[in-house]
């Protein structure tokens, strides 16, 4: 989705060299000289942005679709309506040991 501000290993501040690191990668450098170029050295750090996947833009074309209830699949019916029968609620005068 969007790059995590911190590493999670580490806690390394990598958000602000995304845009530099995809420039770079984007004018045919190789994925090893960005990361060095752009100052990540740990593995921990260079694994945030080899395994991240951009799907921010792909989600925004989706913000307004609506599944259509004629496309859920049969199994799901019961659970779209379904409603709680009874709410569990504890007698009066009960105390609960701690």
């Amino acid at each position: 989705m969007i790059i995590p501000i911190r590493c999670f290993s580490c806690g390394k501040l990598i958000a602000t060299k995304w845009v530099q690191y995809s420039e770079l990668v984007a004018n045919d450098v190789t994925v090893a000289q960005a990361l060095d170029r752009v100052g990540l050295t740990r593995v921990c750090c260079r694994r945030m942005f080899i395994s991240h996947v951009e799907l921010i833009d792909d989600i925004l074309l989706l913000e307004n679709y609506q599944i259509p209830v004629t496309h859920v699949h049969e199994s799901s019916r019961p659970l779209m309506n379904y409603a709680p029968t009874r709410i569990a609620t504890r007698k009066p005068g009960a105390e609960q040991n701690s």
